[in-house]
């Protein structure tokens, strides 16, 4: 009981409800950068361990990715803020930063962001395109998913007098939003792993044709 206490008391002594949010907020912005650089080592055949992708990466440049992240974000949101349009074409142009802070240990993170609207320009379409070659049948999918659970409920609503006649509809309606609920879930964590590795090799082809290419753009030259 006497361990319980001190385990219960130091939980809530030190890890209250901002500090969590603190954590949780540090830790969704650094794991994407160790996630896209895992998948950067695994194209280009590299050895992976705890030790040198996780600990050494933290001690090196958790700060820089950290940094390079939080920026990237603040840029988003407030393009978003005008419109999802804008703030998702940024986050196109963004997407390239954690793959460059890799290859460049001495670059800051906002030369970074910048370094990839460079690399970026022109090739938003492509990557567009192939987010959505892995995620349109999974997006599909919960949005009828969704439908099959929200629309029985509504009409419930409109119309109360049906209840006896609706109950097994929407029983049938719950169990066909649960399966493909199942689906989605399923495809999401199949793709995802497919969906990184060929980001990554989309980074390496690109720095190849960009490295071959003496051809320059202005700063503000943002084509999609």
């Amino acid at each position: 009981m006497i361990i319980l206490f001190i385990i219960n008391f130091g939980y809530e002594l030190f890890f209250d409800s901002i500090i969590l949010d603190i954590v949780t907020l540090l830790i969704s912005l650094v794991v994407p950068f160790f996630v896209s650089i895992t998948y950067l080592k695994v194209v280009r055949s590299e050895r992976l361990s705890f030790e040198k992708d996780v600990t050494q990466e933290v001690r090196h440049s958790g700060i820089r990715y950290f940094i390079g992240a939080g920026l990237s974000s603040i840029y988003i949101i407030l393009w978003s803020i005008l419109f999802l349009i804008p703030g998702y074409i940024k986050q196109l142009s963004y997407s390239m930063t954690p793959y460059i802070m890799k290859d460049n240990e001495e670059i800051t993170g906002n030369d970074a962001i910048d370094y990839s609207r460079s690399m970026m320009n022109g090739h938003k379409k492509s990557l567009f395109f192939l987010f959505w070659s892995y995620y349109l049948i999974p997006f599909i999918i919960l949005v009828v998913a969704l439908a099959l659970t929200f629309v029985p409920l509504v009409t419930l609503i409109l119309e109360p007098q049906g209840m006896i006649e609706f109950s097994a509809n929407i029983i049938y309606s719950l169990g066909g939003a649960l399966l493909l609920y199942l689906v989605f879930f399923i495809l999401y964590i199949r793709n995802i792993t497919r969906y990184n590795v060929a980001v990554a090799l989309f980074y390496e082809e690109l720095k190849i044709s960009l490295s071959s290419s003496d051809s320059t753009s202005s700063e503000w030259d943002e084509q999609f």
